[in-house]
């Protein structure tokens, strides 16, 4: 259905893992937080990290979304970042943060009572949305960066994402992050050296891709493409650029990490990304992309 773009010149050994450890040893323990409102918002009474309990995921709409409720309701959220949207088509939700042009940005949408507040650390990059995140319960777990690398920025794509993994890896705090977006960026090319050094940085400041971490699948050696790129002759390319990447002890408490179904979301014409979806918990029985 879809090739590499660039298969011949990825060098062996360029990307790697944080750690081997499988997906039954990520499956987290049945916990609960603590009741105390005292207690940090993502540790037990007895200071043990406890996991957030939150789905989220990562989408290029490709505008229209208007149009689209259906596949928003099929990736059943607590926290979706999307790509390619119209302020205007966000209005219908009560918790959303927006930047961009008004008919085609980027956003962070909030659904079952997550709550999104500003950061006082927001640098206001054009690429990115970053806000505190609180629980039902207005505990602030964890801090997000909603990402879309911009075509035409005086940056390339993967000078981008390097420039955001610097600000992240400068924050003075031990609330965890989550950086979820289109990097635009990916193993399949086109710069795959560039890509790789900004792997190994997020892995420096303790960040890991929730698809390739809990999946134990290497970068480079994806089984499943998130864009499809047409490009001359009509000649079809796959590219895995949509990415969640999180702080290394939310990986170790991810239930699931999936890529949504090629046909359903691509081959349907919905849009020529597929999202990429996180459990922070345990999965779903109830819902798939």
């Amino acid at each position: 259905m879809y090739r590499s773009a660039c298969d011949q010149l990825m060098a062996p050994g360029m990307f790697r893992r944080v750690s081997e450890l499988s997906l039954e040893q990520r499956l987290p323990v049945e916990s609960q937080y603590g009741e105390d409102m005292g207690v940090e918002a993502n540790q037990d009474a007895d200071g043990v990290k406890v996991p957030l309990g939150a789905r989220i995921a990562t989408w290029n709409c490709r505008m229209g979304l208007h149009a689209k409720q259906a596949a928003i309701d099929e990736l059943a959220c607590d926290l979706l970042v999307l790509q390619e949207c119209a302020e205007s088509d966000l209005a219908k939700f009560a918790q959303f943060r927006f930047k961009g042009p008004s008919k085609k940005g980027l956003a962070v949408v909030a659904f079952n009572g997550w709550q999104l507040h500003e950061s006082p650390d927001d640098p206001d990059f054009s690429n990115m949305v970053f806000v505190k995140v609180l629980d039902s319960l207005g505990r602030h777990v964890l801090d997000l960066a909603g990402v879309w690398a911009l075509t035409g920025a005086p940056l390339k794509y993967h000078e981008q994402f390097t420039k955001i993994l610097e600000f992240l890896g400068g924050r003075d705090t031990n609330v965890p992050v989550v950086l979820a977006g289109d990097l635009n960026a990916s193993a399949q090319g086109p710069r795959i050296p560039e890509h790789a050094e900004n792997v190994r940085l997020a892995e420096r400041i303790g960040l890991v891709s929730l698809y390739h971490e809990v999946n134990g699948i290497d970068h480079g050696s994806e089984p499943e493409m998130t864009l499809r790129w047409i490009g001359r002759g009509g000649e079809e390319f796959g590219y895995h650029c949509d990415f969640i990447f999180a702080s290394v002890d939310l990986a170790e408490a991810v239930g699931a990490v999936q890529v949504g179904e090629w046909e359903r979301w691509v081959e349907s014409g919905r849009s020529d990304h597929a999202p990429v979806l996180a459990e922070l918990w345990r999965p779903s029985a109830n819902a798939s992309p």
